[in-house]
């Protein structure tokens, strides 16, 4: 049985607000303030950071495949938490 691809094509929209910062938008969806972590010059700890963004793709996905593969496999799921950190090494 042959596999057939499916192409997805995802877009996001960037606006620089001065300084180090930025909104994010996509959509419909909720604008999402960005700039660097506070460790970095003009981080800011009240947004998202490219840092925080990665760890947060990462655990949805994997909760996401965690699910559906429950899903699949008639298993009900009754809770998940996840909890990711990452090193940054300058």
């Amino acid at each position: 049985m042959a596999l057939r691809s499916k192409v997805f094509t995802y877009g996001a929209e960037l606006t620089w607000q001065g300084g180090r910062t930025a909104v994010v938008a996509a959509g419909d969806r909720p604008p999402l303030p960005v700039a660097p972590p506070p460790d970095f010059p003009g981080g800011e700890d009240d947004r998202w950071s490219p840092e925080h963004l990665f760890l947060a793709s990462l655990e949805s996905c994997t909760m996401l495949s965690f699910i559906a593969h429950c899903g699949h496999s008639g298993i009900e799921l009754v809770s998940y938490e996840a909890r990711a950190q990452g090193t940054l090494v300058r």
